[in-house]
């Protein structure tokens, strides 16, 4: 991958195979969000390389369009034998079938955003946003609006919250108990930060309106931008802010994340939108943002600067908690 977005990673090399057998096949990863994403690639090619249509397949296993059709998404519940039977029915090698049955068996190990009481406030499209963030080493996040939640204090996550409209909702004033249950799940998802395996390594561009754009009152904007000055001096974060001065940048149309894993699966990105969450998987697009995310970093101010820029918002210029 080229551009400053995660960087490409690619499978340990394995033992060349010898004459006439089939090339080693790739364990099976060990996030959940990544075992349905390599089963909704690989069904779909061994299906494809079968000769046969999803028509085809649901006549000789007995199921119906909708079922091979879930099946090839990998949504909802994906049982071994479902897994088994496709695979012999296309002839898959026994390796390779087993790999795929594990990964079935690890996407059924409940996530805490998959539990009723999150799925009822979470926004369309969290339950793939929130899996690619807990597997991701390398995150690169832009937001030309507000600060992300992997960013936030308890009282910004709850001022942003309570707005009304917020993505992935109608356009009417969120229940006290749906906020509350947001900022919870705001404080889960920053514990991604502090993973005992170790956190991803992260790096934020914000535009200064960003930093002047008041959510909450002023204690709670205020607060905010002491956290970003605390979490930009941790190892592995960079923190940039882009500059009222500086010329537009790609990207500006709305937030994007993009996500890189240690595994070597290709990046992913991910688009918040008024009406949810928006998953890109096609490498051409990602490329783009990839470029996108190389591009802001490079006109944004540097780290030294982004936090006098923070410090300024602050009224603090030359307060505690904005320097070195």
């Amino acid at each position: 991958m080229t551009g400053a977005g995660p960087t490409e990673t690619r499978p340990a090399e394995t033992a060349p195979a010898a004459a006439g057998q089939p090339p080693p096949v790739a364990p099976a990863p060990k996030a959940p969000a990544l075992c349905r994403r390599r089963l909704r690639t690989e069904l779909r090619l061994l299906r494809e390389g079968a000769g046969m249509t999803g028509r085809q397949v649901a006549s000789a296993m007995g199921w119906s369009v909708a079922k091979v059709s879930r099946l090839e998404r990998a949504e909802g519940t994906l049982r071994d034998a479902e897994i088994r039977a496709v695979c012999g029915l296309y002839r898959v090698p026994a390796e390779h079938a087993q790999v795929l049955s594990e990964c079935a068996a690890r996407t059924r190990a409940r996530q805490w955003w998959q539990t009723r009481e999150y799925r009822r406030v979470l926004p369309p499209g969290a339950d793939g946003h929130l899996g690619l963030e807990a597997a991701a080493s390398e995150i690169v996040l832009y937001d030309p609006e507000s600060v992300p939640e992997l960013l936030r204090t308890a009282e910004y996550s709850a001022a942003v919250a309570a707005l009304p409209g917020w993505t992935g909702w109608p356009p009417v004033d969120p229940s006290a108990a749906r906020v509350r249950m947001l900022v919870v799940a705001g404080k889960r998802r920053r514990a991604v930060l502090d993973r005992p395996e170790g956190p991803p390594r992260l790096r934020v561009v914000l535009t200064e309106a960003a930093l002047h754009r008041t959510v909450g009152d002023r204690e709670v904007q205020r607060a905010q931008l002491h956290r970003l000055a605390e979490v930009s001096r941790r190892p592995g974060v960079e923190l940039r802010i882009l500059p009222f001065g500086k010329a537009a940048a790609p990207g500006l149309g709305g937030a994007f994340a993009v996500f890189g894993f240690a595994d070597g699966s290709a990046p992913m990105v991910v688009r918040e939108q008024l009406t949810g969450v928006e998953l890109v998987d096609d490498q051409p697009s990602v490329g783009r943002y990839c470029a996108a995310a190389g591009t802001l970093l490079a006109r944004a101010a540097g780290p030294a600067a982004s936090l006098a820029l923070i410090g300024t918002a602050a009224g603090s210029r030359f307060g505690n908690g904005f320097h070195s």
